[in-house]
């Protein structure tokens, strides 16, 4: 009875007291409980998403940065000339500037060119070259990729495919030039170079480096839960390629490991546990977060440099066109370009070109005011947005300071490089007020700094557009008559010696009869055929023709002029020397005359040209001397046959002392150095007798004979005296 009584008693308090708090401290407990679940619940799905979010950019990111490593390659004068024959494709070299360079410096996995026909021409593969069929052996996605290309008309691709079996980034470019020195190849006919980046090779480090995921790997089937999560690998179809797995980073789960004991300890912890818990996430965000803001600053930044990149520097461009719509400022904008940087590239190599680049961005940075914008687009070529410019003043003193950044000699790891700088510049809103149409003029600007000598700066001018205009149809008419083989002749303009009474040889000289415009001047055609590239067919087939008219004059020799872009080729001597065995002339009557200025550039190449030509007996003249820059060094560096004294020395012979003086200078300098000495321009019968007083033995000119087609060439019987030299006496 008592203990029920007792049992009574305590009902109340239980009800009242024990319950309610009993209850209060369960539903507390409880709330804890589950605020705590559902804050690790919360922290981890947060997280997952922010991984998955990561992993989403970075597949971007690597499918455009492909392209980018692929451009530093593809977008080059170099390849496109090497590449379009490929017959005669130099594969180590192709192996040692692209397919393995791209292994070594981006990682690229697998490496492939293609000629236009899609027929695989190299390979390489995890850093080493590789037989060609390994592109047919990597599956039949590349081939499909090559054709999407194609029938976009597209420069570059990019995409995931299954490549040897397995998921992978695959990128594909048409090979373009870099300059206007080579003619950008048809749309359809380009060599293509792929690219093969491997999702579980180096894609998946780049995760686990760059975005802290921890056991990246790829598997066939999705994986879902906390253990472990994964995307989707889908190409541009929407087909699943596979799924990027990866142990994800919890913090809701450390969170809740730390919570438990925590809170079945004693609650007074609660609140210390919730700190620590909040100063851990707090300290996963930050990283995150300083992991995108990296991710977001390479999206708008050279590499190399740290430069603004092009997306960037356009971003900024329209915002200074807008505030110069407004009336607010007039804006510059200048395309730099760097002179001999691919000479200081091909000596010294491509780190020391890298070099280069960074010292140069350093100069014109310190050179520029705080509101202008230096940016680089690639390879050497800059841009500099100049705002706030008042007059033509600003934009001369701007461009004086960055051409004398390069006038000092750059270090370069151990060795010195000295180059110069061409600029363009055009102004808003004066030449354009959108930024396209700006761009174009202010690279039409570049253009003829570079065609008028290059190290110097130009501002666009209307007449320039009529200039492009003119020299793009006279390319294309130029190209068309290569191609169906009219409207180009070959005249022979005879030499004389021993003072005009003895035929000694011809100079080839070719002649362009334009249905339309009639006579086109070679000084007007063959500059633009060597920045072009036509300079290669239009002078191997001069050289055909005139090889043609010497094998059946044994009697003379045949002097042909030669630009330094043939010579400046990998394979000249072996093209020019096939050129001549063809025809069936002895190469010891073959003279190759080359001009001074074709020395200010390539001189280790052109000189081994030189060289070699000479060693298989082909003679080669110095053309035009004394006009060059420095004619005695070229005659102590490179070893010649003959100089050529050019015909504006000539015509003062008979009324100038100074020409006298010049001439006689320039036959006794050729007889001290055992060199054969020819005069150029001989028109009158004082001349010729001033020359022979000197001592020149060899003349050429319109006193003796033109230039005349090869039917009306004075025959081995009248190799005396020419008539009309005869008729005079």
């Amino acid at each position: 009875m008592l203990s029920l009584l007792r049992r009574r008693r305590l009902d109340p308090f239980l009800a009242k007291v024990a319950g309610p708090t009993a209850f209060l401290v369960l539903v507390t407990f409880g709330l804890v409980l589950f605020s705590a679940l559902w804050a690790a619940r919360r922290s981890d799905d947060l997280a997952l998403a922010r991984q998955e979010a990561v992993v989403r950019r970075a597949i971007a990111i690597q499918r455009s940065e492909l392209l980018r490593e692929q451009a530093s390659v593809a977008v080059w004068d170099e390849p496109v000339q090497r590449l379009v024959r490929p017959t005669a494709i130099d594969l180590q070299w192709a192996s040692d500037n692209i397919g393995v360079w791209l292994g070594a410096t981006y990682g690229h996995d697998a490496v492939y060119l293609l000629s236009a026909d899609g027929t695989a021409l190299y390979a390489m593969r995890d850093g080493a070259r590789v037989t060609p069929d390994a592109y047919g052996k990597a599956g039949a996605e590349l081939p499909r990729l090559i054709k999407a290309l194609r029938d976009a008309r597209a420069p570059t691709l990019s995409t995931l495919a299954m490549v040897d079996g397995k998921p992978a980034f695959v990128a594909a470019s048409v090979f373009r030039p870099l300059t206007h020195a080579v003619a950008p190849l048809p749309v359809g006919r380009e060599p293509i170079l792929v690219s093969v980046v491997r999702v579980d090779g180096g894609f998946v480090r780049k995760l686990e480096q760059r975005s802290l995921l921890d056991a990246a790997h790829v598997a066939s089937t999705a994986h879902t839960g906390r253990a472990q999560d994964s995307l989707p690998l889908t190409n541009d179809q929407g087909k699943n390629l596979g799924f990027i797995v990866w142990r994800p980073d919890l913090p809701g789960r450390s969170v809740l490991q730390a919570l438990l004991p925590a809170c079945m300890a004693a609650m007074s912890l609660f609140a210390i546990v919730i700190g620590i818990v909040l100063r851990d996430l707090r300290r996963k965000t930050s990283r995150l977060r300083a992991s995108e803001a990296q991710a977001q600053h390479l999206a708008y930044h050279d590499v190399l440099t740290g430069l603004p990149n092009r997306a960037l520097f356009q971003d900024r461009l329209e915002h200074a066109l807008a505030r110069a719509r407004r009336g607010e400022t007039k804006v510059a904008l200048l395309y730099l370009d760097l002179d001999r940087f691919k000479a200081v590239n091909d000596r010294f190599g491509h780190a020391a070109g890298d070099l280069l680049i960074q010292a140069f961005a350093r100069r014109v940075r310190e050179v520029l005011r705080e509101g202008d914008t230096l940016a680089r687009f690639g390879g050497d070529e800059f841009a500099v947005i100049q705002e706030g410019v008042r007059g033509d003043d600003d934009i001369e003193a701007l461009c004086a300071r960055i051409r004398e950044t390069v006038i000092a000699p750059f270090d370069i790891g151990g060795g010195q490089a000295s180059v110069g700088v061409s600029i363009g510049v055009a102004l808003a809103p004066d030449h354009a007020g959108e930024r396209g149409e700006l761009a174009r003029k202010a690279d039409i600007a570049l253009y003829r700094s570079k065609a008028c000598g290059r190290d110097r700066a130009t501002v666009f001018a209307a007449e320039m557009d009529e200039s492009v205009a003119f020299r793009a149809q006279i390319e294309a008419d130029l190209r068309q008559a290569l191609a169906q083989g009219e409207q180009l002749e070959v005249h022979y303009q005879p030499l004389y010696a021993d003072a005009g009474r003895r035929l000694c040889g011809f100079e080839a000289l070719v002649r362009w009869r334009h249905p339309a415009r009639g006579m086109i001047s070679p000084a007007v055609f063959v500059p633009i055929a060597e920045e072009t590239g036509l300079i290669m067919p239009l002078g191997e087939w001069v050289l055909a023709q005139a090889c043609a008219v010497a094998a059946a004059r044994p009697d003379a020799v045949m002097s042909v002029n030669v630009s330094a872009v043939q010579l400046a080729a990998p394979d000249a001597v072996a093209r020019l020397l096939a050129i001549i065995g063809a025809s069936g002339a002895d190469p010891r009557h073959i003279e190759l005359e080359l001009t001074e200025t074709a020395f200010l550039e390539e001189l280790d190449t052109i000189g081994a040209a030189i060289a070699g030509l000479r060693a298989a007996g082909v003679r080669v003249a110095l053309d035009d001397f004394g006009t060059g820059y420095s004619s005695l060094t070229h005659l102590k560096t490179f070893t010649v046959d003959k100089i050529k004294i050019d015909g504006s020395f000539v015509q003062g012979l008979e009324r100038s002392r100074d020409a006298r003086a010049i001439v006689e200078a320039l036959v006794r300098l050729g007889q001290a150095m055992n060199l054969r000495v020819t005069a150029e321009g001989v028109e009158t019968l004082g001349q010729m007798q001033a020359l022979a007083d000197l001592g020149c033995a060899e003349m050429q000119g319109f006193l003796f004979s033109a230039a005349v087609p090869a039917a009306r060439l004075p025959g081995p019987q009248d190799a005396a005296r020419p008539k009309r030299l005869r008729a005079v006496s």
